[in-house]
């Protein structure tokens, strides 16, 4: 992976670009792909590493192809 300046990560093997982040308990993941034609953003109201794990797990179903759903708990 390699870093831009406007801090979003760029990964050559699968052209996504993704950032994650997290302030006062809350936390975030977002991701593109411009080539393939998707996106995703999972936002959490915890400080965890949750909304990155969902967030990578949802970008590998995309990649792969796969049909993704609206995740509730």
């Amino acid at each position: 992976m390699t870093a831009g300046s406007s801090g979003w990560m760029f990964d050559p093997r699968d052209a996504n670009y993704d950032h994650a982040g997290g302030t006062g308990g809350f936390t975030s993941y977002a991701f593109f792909n411009a080539k393939d034609d998707v996106a995703s953003v999972v936002l959490v109201n915890r400080s965890s590493g949750l909304a990155e794990s969902l967030g990578v797990q949802i970008a590998e179903l995309l990649d792969e192809g796969l049909p993704t759903h609206s995740i509730r708990r």
